[in-house]
């Protein structure tokens, strides 16, 4: 626990830590069986886009709702880029991707990220917990830790912040498919001498890879 608290402290003052596995362990896997029909992890897989953020809440600092066709059907559109909001994806064994691309003048807004995903409960609440593998913009803290409620007969996901009144993300479930494949690369050392490692997700047609 020092260490992770530590190495935060230094990475937010400008340094650099590796390897980040050290202090920031893997969670352990606890999908090792198949995923059972009635489990409510159910309403969080498949494919999803961020819609809007709201910071604090009522006010949107980010808002992708405009990409939403006349129809009311929400497609991919520009998701997956700093111009259209995060795209992700969550397995039924609780790998995920979160796919934000940006231009090479911006590279604050890259905010790709990948690792596992779990649920927690706190009394009445329902917690999700993002253990970050990868990251492109250092990590706050080892896991990050949102309330979350789904709306609209779970075709939406919100993410709220564990202490009342600080934000709101709205994510809006793009595709569902009964259809999974999850592809892990191994940590190794690549061509550069620097640890590779990553994640390759398929939910029906759609994919996200990150290394």
């Amino acid at each position: 626990e020092w260490l992770a608290q530590a190495t935060t402290a230094l990475v937010a003052a400008g340094h650099a830590f590796r390897p980040a596995l050290r202090a920031f362990p893997l969670p352990p896997v606890v999908a090792t069986t198949p995923l059972p029909a009635s489990s409510p992890y159910w309403q969080h897989v498949g494919v999803w886009r961020l819609t809007c953020r709201e910071r604090p809440p009522g006010i949107p600092i980010e808002d992708y709702r405009s990409d939403i066709v006349p129809t009311g059907v929400l497609g991919v559109g520009s998701a997956g880029t700093a111009a259209g909001g995060s795209l992700r994806l969550h397995m039924p064994s609780g790998l995920f991707v979160e796919i934000c691309i940006a231009g090479p003048d911006e590279p604050d807004r890259h905010t790709s990220c990948g690792g596992w995903h779990a649920l927690q409960h706190d009394g009445t609440r329902s917690l999700t917990v993002m253990h970050r593998v990868i990251d492109f913009q250092p990590p706050a803290r080892a896991s990050i830790q949102h309330e979350v409620a789904t709306d609209n007969g779970g075709g939406e996901i919100i993410e709220m912040s564990v202490l009342p009144g600080e934000f709101i993300h709205r994510w809006a479930r793009v595709a569902d498919s009964p259809q999974f494949a999850s592809l892990e690369l191994l940590p190794h050392i690549g061509k550069g001498g620097e640890l590779q490692e990553g994640f390759w997700l398929f939910c029906g047609r759609h994919f996200a890879r990150i290394l």
